[in-house]
């Protein structure tokens, strides 16, 4: 059943929302010249608008991307909390104790399946980014998951204009620990070393446009 919403949404969504979106992709990495995604990953970016959900749906049109939506937005209605069920979104509820969220989403991972979290929770339209939950952390560092960081160009959700981004070389936790099981305030220690990463991408991005050249 989760197929067959996820196939339907795909297949109907996908010419309208490249009409909408007509993205312009850019990467870190000058030899890459594809979005594609093997194997596990976890996807961060920064998250000024609910259209950057359906963007990351068109750009990686081949998998799964199972995204962290709060437990208001899961179950806003009956219509949403279905689709957000048949898209395998994970539901976070942070007031809840047993955390069945992260479970959740190892197992994904464990399974060579995608995740996406907006890092910072919520809406954030200032040009400056605000502290990063840890949880993408955790699950990275106990599943040996790389972490793909990308930065959206919030300024192109615009029907006049072409969607821009740009997407990230792959990170794994292990580059700045060696330890699976963090304590917290090393978590919080390593997603601001993303957080610092994503405001670096935004420079490149716009760095890109105006000189043409990574250089």
């Amino acid at each position: 059943m989760k197929f067959l919403v996820r196939l339907f949404v795909k297949l109907t969504g996908a010419i309208p929302t490249w009409i909408l979106f007509r993205p312009k992709i850019y990467f870190e990495d000058p030899n890459q010249r594809i979005a594609h995604l093997k194997g596990r990953a976890i996807l961060i970016s920064n998250h000024t608008s609910i259209m950057d959900y359906f963007l990351m749906l068109l750009i990686f049109p081949f998998r799964c991307l199972h995204y962290f939506v709060g437990e208001f937005v899961f179950r806003m209605n009956k219509f949403v909390s279905f689709m957000n069920w048949g898209m395998g979104n994970i539901n976070v509820d942070r007031n809840v104790a047993d955390m069945k969220y992260m479970s959740t989403s190892q197992k994904i991972l464990q399974k060579g399946g995608v995740v996406g979290i907006f890092p910072e929770g919520h809406f954030n339209k200032k040009k400056r980014l605000d502290p990063f939950k840890t949880s993408f952390v955790h699950l990275a560092a106990l599943t040996n998951t790389p972490i793909i960081p990308i930065y959206i160009d919030p300024k192109t959700f615009n029907f006049f204009k072409r969607t821009r981004l740009i997407i990230g070389k792959p990170i794994y936790v292990s580059e700045f620990t060696s330890n699976t099981q963090l304590s917290e305030e090393e978590a919080i220690e390593i997603a601001d070393k993303f957080r610092s990463k994503i405001t670096y991408l935004s420079t490149l991005y716009k760095n890109y446009r105006k000189y043409h050249t990574f250089g």
